[in-house]
């Protein structure tokens, strides 16, 4: 039971790592191409979400680390 859950936490990890590094690369193609022209109302609102989901995401690791 218990190297089930520790699985499951790798995967969680992993998973995390993975939207972080992916949702970084997609923030810095959306800013190179805000610097060439004008964002859609879809890449907007992709930004502010990405954005958004890190300061989150980077919150709830602080609690972590300096509260549990």
């Amino acid at each position: 039971m218990e190297k089930t859950l520790w699985i499951l936490e790798v995967l969680e990890a992993v998973s995390l790592g993975v939207f972080v590094i992916g949702s970084y690369l997609y923030v810095k193609h959306l800013f190179n191409i805000r610097k060439k022209r004008s964002l859609s109302s879809f890449e907007q609102v992709m930004y502010i979400l990405i954005v958004a989901a890190f300061v989150i995401i980077a919150a709830r690791m602080l609690v972590e680390i300096f509260f549990v």
